[in-house]
């Protein structure tokens, strides 16, 4: 509960003692809920930006979205109306902490963040082709991979984390989807 707001998980009888690893095997909303909750939207904000949501990738196509990383400097800017509208909210840093509300990210955005994850912080900027051929002479060009950024990452919470991801496709929300193949 949050002032008169009951935020629910999808487990009626929730899923008992949740550590980071399961929150993230079972889609905990209610962890993320009160994570959020305890962090203030602008810490999130600085946070998860360095993943690059809300930010071009850099991309070498034309038309790239930026998507929404929301904060109080940016709801500041996108609602001018009255000043109430302005104000950010505690329930909407709830609604933040599982991905919805404000939030708007580009399906790029989220791979290139998952991606850091798995390189252990170290960014990269994302490219569509390996190579460029010249079409009179033949000769390739090939694009290397470009490090964007390192983000400073904790290796122990890397590995908590990349260990619940596979536990999503083996013992929990993604774990029938990926039943019955081998491994």
């Amino acid at each position: 509960m949050f002032g008169n707001n009951r935020f629910r998980d999808d487990k009626a009888n929730g899923h008992g003692h949740v550590d980071m690893y399961k929150s993230i095997v079972v889609s905990c909303d209610t962890y993320y809920y009160t994570l959020a909750s305890d962090i203030d939207i602008d810490i999130i904000a600085r946070f998860i930006g360095q993943f690059g949501f809300g930010a071009k990738t850099g991309i070498d196509v034309e038309g790239e979205f930026i998507g929404v990383l929301p904060s109080r400097e940016w709801k500041l800017k996108r609602f001018k109306s009255t000043p109430l509208q302005q104000r950010w909210f505690p329930g909407e840093t709830i609604s933040v902490g599982i991905g919805q509300g404000y939030n708007s990210y580009t399906p790029l955005q989220l791979a290139q963040a998952v991606a850091t994850l798995a390189n252990d912080g170290v960014m990269y900027r994302p490219h569509f082709v390996d190579y460029i051929q010249n079409p009179i002479t033949g000769e390739r060009t090939t694009v290397e991979p470009q490090v964007a950024k390192t983000i400073p990452l904790k290796a122990k919470n890397l590995e908590v984390i990349k260990h619940a991801m596979v536990g999503v496709n083996k013992e929990g929300t993604g774990a029938r989807a990926f039943a019955g193949p081998a491994t």
